[in-house]
């Protein structure tokens, strides 16, 4: 049963980086090697920390969906929506096959509310910097967010928030120093939402 959960999440995210590949124009061999590595990296990790079968698909779904997400956005600055929304769904698919696991636990509230306050935090809190950054932030990064929340839920999300801004303001600053870039210029949050969310769930947060 676990190898047909690691070749779910390794077809899944091939699938997603063809289609990329195509309709977009993001040939990297990059990609796909990171694909693999972060899969196997999280599949080896998530069976260390004890997960079950739907949260370690869950993470290794996520992982790869927002590294092809972080690439796109690196290279031509947007967050594609057709993306979220095969993540909500196969997220909506997962929530309700771990409602239905665990019907008779008491964990089943938790399952089931901790997704849904994850996703409208995120939502809600990026919204709000979205608002106040005038352009710092794209709409597309309020959904990625809230899309996070929705797969990692609410306590997992603030470490993911916090690592995100973290390594974006880090990133900054240095490319601020080299003058690379200036104190106006704008950057793709993506590829740090990818970084803190890798982090965080492979430390097992």
């Amino acid at each position: 049963m676990n190898f047909i959960i690691i070749i779910a999440g390794v077809a899944i995210s091939c699938v997603w980086g063809y289609y990329t590949y195509l309709r977009r124009k993001l040939r990297s061999h990059l990609h796909f090697a990171l694909t693999i590595l972060v899969t196997l990296a999280g599949f080896c990790l998530f069976q260390l920390y004890g997960y079950g079968m739907l949260k370690m698909l869950r993470y290794l779904i996520l992982l790869n969906g927002i590294l092809l997400i972080s690439c796109v956005d690196c290279r031509e600055k947007i967050i594609s929506n057709k993306t979220l929304i095969y993540l909500l769904g196969i997220r909506t698919l997962i929530l309700i096959a771990e409602g239905i696991s665990n019907r008779h636990t008491e964990y089943l509230k938790e399952i089931i509310i901790s997704p849904f306050l994850g996703f409208f935090i995120g939502g809600a809190l990026f919204f709000l910097c979205y608002f106040l950054s005038r352009n710092g932030l794209g709409a597309g990064d309020v959904k990625l967010f809230a899309t996070i929340g929705f797969y990692v839920g609410a306590g997992t999300l603030f470490p993911v928030m916090f690592l995100s801004a973290l390594f974006s303001a880090a990133y900054g600053i240095i490319m601020v120093a080299l003058h690379k870039i200036q104190m106006k210029d704008t950057m793709p949050f993506g590829p740090f939402a990818a970084a803190g969310t890798m982090v965080t769930l492979l430390l097992g947060f």
